[in-house]
């Protein structure tokens, strides 16, 4: 987050051309690890609240049944990006990546939610 973070900052501050390049050693040996990556698809509900969905087709319209709302085509929602962000950080993931699964419907700079959470 402090990667991203900075960067941000330099691109708002126009001081990003100015940065210095890192010095990488070639001749360091490398190993390879295992990472836990998490992603999140993000989607705003009928509500207008973004909301992480799961499922096979993202028909994702809202049926409410037995008090739980799903969509179309098995789609869950399984709750809200930061709290289960928070949570996967908590228990060891290395990388989240938030999907937004539903840009192709509106313009990205309209989609200020997803922008917000990020």
């Amino acid at each position: 987050l402090h990667v991203l973070k900075g960067f941000l900052e330099a691109v708002e501050n126009g001081t990003l051309d100015s940065a210095t390049k890192l010095e990488v050693d070639p001749t360091a040996e490398t190993k390879e690890v295992k990472r836990i990556v998490v992603a999140l698809d993000v989607r705003t509900n009928d509500h207008g609240d973004l909301v992480v969905t799961k499922g096979d087709q993202y028909d994702v319209r809202e049926n409410h049944k037995e008090g739980v709302a799903t969509g179309r085509g098995g789609v869950r929602n399984l709750g809200k990006p930061v709290a289960l962000a928070a949570r996967y950080y908590n228990e060891g993931a290395d990388e989240i990546a938030f999907l937004n699964i539903t840009s192709f419907r509106q313009g990205v700079v309209e989609d200020m939610p997803m922008l917000q959470v990020l």
